[in-house]
């Protein structure tokens, strides 16, 4: 889709789900390791494809018990997150 441009592609960090209400009852500080895990792994692959990435953790970190802040089924960042700037 983006024809070999870099320009055309972004990647996202993942939110850490942790500091959502989904997360209750979970094992909070492995979700929080294996999210920093698997975002150490997703840069650098954006890195060496040269693409732009968005880290949005920290913002869901801060902000994920926000019920404004995730969709209806309590994990996922809803669209008001995603309009932010980071």
């Amino acid at each position: 889709m983006a024809k070999g441009n870099p320009q055309h592609v972004f990647v996202l960090s993942i939110p850490d789900w942790r500091f959502t209400p989904f997360a209750n009852g979970r094992n909070l500080d492995k979700i929080t390791t294996e999210i920093d895990e698997y975002n150490v792994i997703n840069k650098a692959v954006a890195d060496a494809a040269k693409v732009h990435y968005i880290n949005i953790t920290g913002l869901s970190r801060t902000n994920g018990m926000n019920t404004d802040l995730v969709t209806t089924d309590h994990l996922h960042s809803s669209a008001k997150m995603y309009s932010w700037r980071v």
